[in-house]
């Protein structure tokens, strides 16, 4: 897009930059979207586990069995907390 080719060139084109630095650019690529994998879950955890409090049956209706469905204000927590998330984390990745 930025060189103004097709697809197929710039395939070909990325192919010869990471021609015989493969691997390292593969675990570089890995490693990143691990390390940002971790980070969404840092964020998103504590987003979820407010859902559970502010949910009417809480956390307890979950493990008893007796509500196995969300009410609206733990659907807006973790909302909240995904939207967080990935604002955060998407900028990183396509980085």
């Amino acid at each position: 897009m930025l060189e103004r080719q097709g697809v197929i060139q710039s395939l070909k084109r990325s192919a010869k930059l990471v021609r015989g630095s493969w691997w390292r650019v593969f675990g570089i690529t890995v490693l990143t979207q691990l390390l940002i994998f971790l980070f969404a879950m840092i964020i998103a955890i504590p987003f979820t586990i407010i859902g559970f409090l502010v949910d009417s049956d809480g956390f307890s209706g979950l493990l008893s069995g007796t509500s196995t469905t969300f009410g609206w204000p733990f659907l807006i927590v973790t909302g909240i907390g995904g939207v967080i998330t990935s604002a955060i984390t998407y900028p990183i990745s396509a980085a």
